[in-house]
């Protein structure tokens, strides 16, 4: 379940030189440095030998190449000092996979992380709890739109129906029943979450490998 962590240094530096010569010596021995490739946006195209650092060096900014570097280091993060097996953020992605793939409930996950965390020393940098998991791996998200829909799967509140409040199939609310003396704005029945493919697509064909079976 999920991929094994292979330990390896832990590379400092705010400098885009050298960026690919980093990602060809480290990404094949750590796949979850796989994950800060695609959260700076570079995927694996710069694992190309033919990339030089100064091209690199024109792609990144400073500021990106810092949080490149700051990802990084998350990414070689012991679970706990002088773990070898795990990562913290190996062992967060295995846990959200666990809760995937189990069906676990927010509440089962806590817990579980919880005892996971006692059974460790007392320096271990687990995530304390689903909220925390999510926090923690939110810089490497991609994205995703939220739209209303109907609750019956019939009608989909976007562009001209964007303003609406009921289906025009089946007349339903696109709104929760609400109490008379409770604040604050409408919550929705039902949301849609839209991945956009146009971004996703196109980090495909940053990479090379990738590029050669989508043409």
């Amino acid at each position: 379940m999920g991929e094994p962590y292979v330990a390896e240094p832990i590379l400092v530096g705010p400098s885009s030189v050298g960026i690919s010569h980093v990602v060809n010596d480290v990404c094949l021995q750590n796949p979850y440095r796989n994950l800060v490739m695609d959260a700076i946006g570079v995927g694996d195209a710069y694992s190309n030998d033919n990339v030089s650092s100064s091209m690199v060096a024109e792609e990144l900014s400073n500021l990106e190449a810092t949080n490149f570097y700051k990802l990084l280091k998350v990414a070689e993060e012991p679970l706990w000092n002088g773990c070898t097996k795990q990562s913290k953020l190996s062992a967060c992605v295995q846990l959200l996979i666990m809760k995937s793939t189990l069906n676990l409930t927010q509440t089962t996950f806590n817990k579980f992380s919880d005892f996971t965390k006692s059974c460790m020393p007392n320096d271990e940098n687990l995530v304390s709890n689903f909220y925390d998991a999510k926090k923690f791996m939110r810089p490497f998200e991609r994205g995703y739109e939220k739209y209303d829909v109907c609750p019956n799967y019939y009608m989909l509140y976007y562009r001209a129906d964007a303003m609406k409040i009921n289906c025009d199939f089946y007349g339903s609310s696109r709104y929760k029943p609400r109490n008379p003396t409770s604040k604050g704005s409408n919550k929705v029945e039902m949301q849609l979450r839209y991945f956009p493919l146009t971004p996703r697509l196109q980090r495909l064909f940053m990479s090379p490998y990738h590029a050669k079976d989508m043409t």
